[in-house]
């Protein structure tokens, strides 16, 4: 026997009723309905139905304290006022349309939100015979609704004036499309600026993936000081965040005086790392940068806009790593809250990692090449330098490698005989030149890894200077079966390790523009 879809029966010599065929309809379309709400469900268990647009709309200025929103749809999850004839995975359209708001507070700003109810609209009158009187069988011709189509209310929810605004809360029945910054005296809605509160719905398995799609790469712009992280230029970032696709343009300070999305540090200042400092003498620490933003935990940065809307992420500094899925171990702070649940965490995507220097809060200049982040030519994540092997035949040393990350398996180690011709370089191209050279030297070093004392398998270090390790290898040997250069001394560093972001894109890089 077939299994088809929910259907409404008619029987034999039944009488149809006009009731019958609308629910007829009203089953079909939860059906439909339905199986949208399946494809296009989140959650890494069981579905976590996700409110989103299918046809994301525009936000522009129009005149005074107006702006348009641009014609749009979306699907809504949303129980109440839903019958068992109907999905809960509701249908939200609208026209274009202007939507105003209240003047600027003179003091301080504020976040308003567009919002969107279901609603139906009922269309196209035309007259046709209805039964008047189910007695004598009277019909009469009567205008009649033929069409009813999905089309959303849309309203304004103002925010509270504030130093530092936060939105107001989502109305029950309600999506929240776009959050609008309203700055302190503004003469008019062109200096407004809008964020997408929700975003592009996407199909299984994009739907259940947590990792960066497109761009969202890290730069260090300087070599000198405090070096913190932004994010490069560029004007269409794709992060899946729990499911969610989220596009935004970033300014790595080159397009503006702003760098877009904001990095801030943990608002938990035990987890802070421009905050707390590294407590090592002799090695750096590694602290972890996290993309935050999406359903569970809304965020917006940006003093400047790109174009007419702000960043609906923020880049948060932290001391908390990664698990292998990109989800912060622990609770991280944002501006908007702490991740303090299992559901909260995933408001946070892994992008990258970087390094404090010894007993410092500072942050070092790196550089992130594919999966790798390393130090600048003229500087060392371990024991400033690791080793220094004397041009004798046989030597052996064991160091430790206390800034490996904790989800690490692999370090980028650099040996030469005369380390100071490197110099100070910040040209990308020949540090890379000099680091990866395949000298002669660089092809007699061995390196194992050191457990408790016991050594493991020796492996011969080559050119690319990369080194397995095990995750629970404490230091590394370093040996020498005959001098390389005559009468110079070796000098082995640790310069790198790799991130291990979750990407989806083939060609993952920083300078490749894998965009």
């Amino acid at each position: 026997m077939a299994s088809p879809f929910s259907k409404v029966v008619f029987n034999s010599f039944e009488q149809l009723l006009s009731s019958d065929v609308n629910r007829l309809q009203n089953m079909s379309s939860r059906e439909v309905q339905n199986l949208f709400k399946e494809l296009l469900a989140g959650g890494g268990g069981p579905p976590v139905p996700i409110s989103g647009y299918t046809s994301p709309p525009t936000l522009t200025f129009l005149s005074a304290f107006t702006m348009t929103l641009g014609a749009g749809s979306a699907f809504f999850q949303e129980t109440s006022g839903v019958s068992s004839d109907d999905s809960t995975y509701q249908v939200l359209r609208w026209p274009s349309q202007t939507v105003s708001f209240s003047a600027a507070d003179p003091t301080n700003p504020r976040i308003d939100l567009i919002v969107a109810t279901p609603a139906q609209v009922e269309s196209s009158p035309i007259f046709r015979n209805i039964l008047v009187n189910p007695i004598t069988r009277l019909v009469a011709a009567t205008s009649v609704f033929k069409n009813q189509d999905p089309v959303s209310a849309i309203s304004i929810v103002a925010g509270a004036p504030s130093a530092i605004p936060v939105p107001p809360a989502v109305p029950a029945g309600k999506l929240a499309l776009f959050e609008v910054f309203v700055p302190s005296a503004a003469p008019s809605a062109a200096t407004f600026a809008g964020t997408y509160r929700v975003f592009r719905l996407a199909p299984t398995p994009i739907s259940v993936t947590h990792a960066v799609l497109r761009g969202c790469a890290l730069v260090w712009n300087d070599n000198a000081g405090d070096v913190r992280p932004v994010m490069r230029s560029h004007a269409d970032n794709v992060a899946i965040i729990d499911g969610e696709v989220i596009q935004f343009a970033s300014d790595d300070g080159s397009l503006t005086f702003n760098t877009l999305p904001e990095l801030v540090g943990d608002g938990n200042t035990a987890n802070n790392p421009f905050v707390t400092a590294n407590t090592a003498a002799t090695n750096a620490r590694p602290y972890y940068l996290y993309l935050c933003g999406g359903r569970n935990m809304p965020q917006q940065s940006g003093q400047a806009a790109i174009g007419s809307a702000r960043v609906p992420v923020v880049i948060v500094a932290s001391l908390v790593a990664p698990d292998q899925f990109g989800f912060p171990t622990t609770s991280i702070t944002t501006p908007r809250g702490a991740l303090s649940t299992t559901q909260l965490r995933k408001s946070a995507l892994y992008v990258g990692m970087g390094f404090s220097p010894p007993l410092s809060a500072l942050s070092m200049a790196m550089r992130m090449e594919g999966d790798w982040v390393y130090v600048l030519a003229d500087t060392n994540l371990d024991n400033n330098p690791i080793a220094t092997m004397p041009a004798t035949t046989g030597f052996s040393v064991d160091f430790p490698i206390n800034s490996k990350p904790p989800f690490v398996h692999q370090c980028m180690l650099t040996w030469d005989a005369t380390w100071t011709a490197l110099g100070s370089t910040n040209n990308q191209q020949a540090f890379l030149n000099t680091l990866f050279g395949a000298t002669a030297g660089c092809r007699s070093l061995s390196v194992s890894g050191v457990v408790m004392a016991s050594p493991l398998p020796s492996t011969v270090m080559t050119a690319s200077g990369i080194v397995p390790l095990s995750q629970q290898t404490s230091s590394l040997r370093i040996s020498r079966a005959a001098p390389a250069l005559a009468a110079l001394d070796n000098v082995v560093r640790v310069m790198g390790y790799p991130h291990h972001a979750p990407r989806l894109d083939a060609n993952a890089g920083l300078f490749g523009d894998n965009t």
